[in-house]
């Protein structure tokens, strides 16, 4: 019975024993996992002489130390979903045990942000991207090291998917007849190529146009699903009021009140309901999100704003598929 023992020196040679007359040679740990097939070869040489061979094993036989950070990837500013990095597995190769480091920075509105502040640990092999860390991209870097003080490194680019929406109102006034072409209002951000999706598609010259021809017979409400190559969405919309041609007196306008703002506590909204009976008022952040949504029948709501997350929000009043009003509101 044959028996073979290697240990690995220093990364640049490595030396492998056998002999099948001695069995009491000195056992040498294994440092290295050596290549199979060489291993093979080894063993049939020293069946045919039978004797102590010693061969010396340039590093080029050997599996060296290499660092993998995973691939670059992308995600959602509002995903509800963690983000863990690294490669699988991060080190592999060298001498384990290994050590990893994580380092990179991020640098927004003067500040510099460390690695530390991305990431949950940067001393583990697989460490999870902290929510909302960034804004747009970073890339971050990993350093290996085995037990032989080998060194190997690799990166990351992180990017992050985020819609700013401003606030306004998308409202175009055509007389009975006419056209206009319509566009994702106030909605800049994602990560191209972008896909759009309109409703309703009556009237429409193409719902997945970024900016299709309307041509509505009635004043219409259209919304639009804004999605980016890495699935993140955001919506938007136009409302499109029709005049009749043969008319004595233009329908009156809906009207509503928002007070006070900004608010920080409650804010008071009133609406003109003499056409609408039932209706609906929205709360979106800049993300595309509903953060609040209620039913008004009623011409008065008070919404409490302490558990809403200040920023900057756009609010929609709709009646069906109609979109009354839009604004800015912002929560202090």
């Amino acid at each position: 019975m044959f028996q073979w023992y290697a240990k690995v020196c220093s990364p640049r040679q490595s030396f492998v024993y056998l002999d099948r007359k001695s069995p009491a040679i000195p056992y040498w740990p294994y440092c290295q996992t050596l290549a199979p097939t060489l291993l093979q070869v080894v063993k049939t040489l020293a069946l045919i002489t039978g004797i102590l061979l010693i061969f010396l094993i340039s590093s080029e036989c050997l599996a060296q130390l290499v660092a993998e950070a995973g691939k670059d990837t992308a995600l959602c500013a509002d995903s509800p979903n963690s983000l863990t990095i690294g490669g699988n597995p991060t080190a592999s190769g060298g001498t384990p045990p290994y050590q990893y480091i994580w380092s990179g920075s991020y640098r927004y509105a003067g500040h510099t942000f460390s690695a530390s502040y991305m990431l949950e640990d940067t001393t583990v092999a697989n460490p999870v991207f902290r929510e909302g860390a960034i804004l747009d991209s970073v890339i971050l870097y990993v350093t290996v090291k085995d037990q032989e003080n080998n060194i190997a490194m690799d990166s990351i680019q992180i990017r992050l998917s985020k819609y700013v929406i401003c606030t306004g109102e998308c409202r175009h006034d055509i007389f009975e007849g006419d056209s206009v072409q319509l566009s994702p209002y106030c909605v800049i951000g994602g990560i191209p190529p972008l896909e759009y999706h309109w409703t309703p598609a009556k009237s429409l010259s193409d719902t997945a146009a970024a900016n299709p021809w309307a041509k509505p017979t009635e004043t219409t409400s259209y919304n639009v699903t804004i999605t980016d190559s890495i699935g993140c969405v955001a919506t938007s919309g136009c409302f499109v009021f029709v005049i009749p041609n043969s008319i004595n007196e233009l329908p009156k306008k809906p009207e509503l009140l928002i007070y006070p703002n900004p608010s920080s506590k409650v804010l008071h909204i009133k609406l003109s309901l003499e056409a609408y009976s039932k209706t609906t008022f929205k709360l979106i952040n800049i993300s595309g999100k509903t953060v609040f949504e209620a039913t008004v029948s009623n011409p008065e709501l008070s919404l409490d704003v302490n558990g809403i997350t200040p920023g900057t929000y756009v609010y929609q009043w709709d009646s069906k598929d109609k979109l009354l009003a839009s604004g800015k509101i912002i929560i202090e």
